[in-house]
């Protein structure tokens, strides 16, 4: 078995040449500090636990918000400054009954409920493909699914605070940060979009009532006036604008002060200021929306301050608000998802509270969840059309969804799972060789 550092496995036998070239002083305060806190966890001293202190062994929030992958270990025992400027931390699981298999962490139950929401998305786009290429009367029945979105938005602010909350304020963190957040969004996101430019370009007539889109906004997913060719992604230009706002956390004291006057001047416009916006921006920066990525920084920040045992609170306040969504006629879909935050947020401390446990399928679900949400739009509409001579709503619908949900997870398994492994073992391998050459 290797030893994990900095988020990659290290063999036993460079382990064994970098602990010999240490000081004895640190080799035996390491094996003093291993042997009390393997004795606290044995002994059930453990302290209790909160979700800001599940493991976040290098962990991503998906873009879509949402992935929460690159590692999850649980922080069972973790060895600090092993070796100074070269084993910043090495992460041991330890299992006390012997099978040494590693825990992993996910947030499980918001894994499901990114799986969820996926699903959702896609019920609801399948039903626009199905009224769109079968002839009879339209139907209405999962309108509801596109406030999956909604839930997107505020898990990715939950997470990313979750996840970046305690970094280091300085330039290297914020570098690593940002490094990592664009790998995750524009790594599986590329292909299919570079795919669909291909083919508007060659085909014009695919493209959903030959609707205009922008190369560089497909491409870049900057603001722009034009939307890029993948419809969906629309949504990943918030989370794009969301994700370069958070690195004024790591530049500043006072991030929450900045964050609660975006939230400010956001809700003012909504009341003060009518139409277009002006540049595409700023219409994207002050967009309503955002504060479902406000509100879903907000609980987690929260979720650091009150006790677990408050899971049944949150959750029954957050589904209160979404009922009343519901109940009220031509209520702000922004409601809904200021509702959703603290559901997320409850849902995080019942987790912690109760150590819940998932069936591995729903963890896959979530898990793919992002490349579903990319591939079913393009997928659903070449099943719509094969399967028009059979006229037959119903069976449009049912295809559409299962071949979307899925397609979406082997491209998760066969593209994205291997791609962002492979951008992550480079980046291991480049930080172990930095360094090792500092320590030499």
């Amino acid at each position: 078995m290797g030893l994990a550092v900095s988020g990659s496995a290290l063999p036993r036998g460079e382990y064994r040449q970098l602990r010999q070239g240490a000081p004895a002083r640190l080799r035996g305060r390491d094996r003093r500090r291993a042997r009390e806190e393997s004795g606290a966890q044995l002994h059930g001293h453990a302290e209790r636990r909160r979700p800001g202190d599940l493991g976040r062994c290098d962990a991503v929030a998906g873009a879509d918000g949402l992935s929460t992958a690159d590692g999850f270990q649980r922080r069972d025992r973790a060895v600090r400054g092993v070796v100074p400027g070269v084993l910043r931390e090495v992460m041991v699981s330890v299992d006390p009954t012997g099978s040494h298999k590693v825990r992993t962490n996910k947030l499980a139950s918001l894994e499901i409920g990114r799986g969820i929401a996926a699903i959702a998305v896609v019920a609801h786009h399948a039903e626009l493909s199905s009224n769109a290429f079968t002839s009879g009367s339209t139907r209405h029945w999962f309108s509801f699914g596109a406030l999956g979105v909604d839930f997107f938005f505020v898990l990715s602010g939950f997470i990313i605070f979750y996840v970046h909350g305690s970094d280091t304020r300085s330039f290297s963190m914020a570098r690593r940060y940002l490094g990592r957040r664009l790998k995750r969004i524009f790594v599986p996101y590329l292909p299919v979009s570079a795919a669909l430019i291909v083919a508007y370009l060659l085909l014009p007539g695919l493209s959903e009532g030959n609707r205009d889109w922008g190369l560089l906004t497909s491409l870049t997913l900057l603001p722009s006036d034009k939307p890029p060719a993948l419809s969906v992604a629309w949504t990943l230009t918030f989370e794009l604008v969301f994700y370069l706002f958070f690195l004024l956390f790591y530049a500043t004291r006072y991030f929450w002060t900045l964050v609660t006057a975006w939230a400010a001047v956001t809700i003012s416009s909504m009341f003060l200021i009518s139409g277009d916006y002006g540049m595409p921006i700023i219409r994207t920066f002050l967009a309503p929306i955002t504060l479902e990525f406000i509100a879903g920084m907000a609980m987690a920040k929260v979720s650091r301050k009150i006790p677990n045992e408050l899971w049944a609170a949150a959750l029954t306040t957050g589904t209160l608000v979404c009922i009343m969504f519901f109940l009220t006629p031509d209520a702000h879909r922004v409601l809904f998802g200021i509702g959703l935050a603290p559901v997320v947020l409850g849902l995080a401390l019942a987790e912690a509270r109760f150590d819940l446990r998932v069936p591995t399928w729903a963890l896959l679900l979530g898990a793919a969840s992002y490349a579903i949400y990319l591939i079913h739009n393009p997928l659903q509409s070449l099943i719509a059309r094969a399967g028009a001579p059979w006229d037959s709503w119903m069976i449009t619908f049912l295809n559409c969804v299962f071949l979307s949900v899925i397609g979406g997870i082997i491209y998760h398994l066969f593209f994205e799972k291997p791609a962002l492994k492979y951008f992550s073992d480079l980046e291991s391998r480049r930080i172990y060789q930095l360094k090792a050459t500092e320590y030499e």
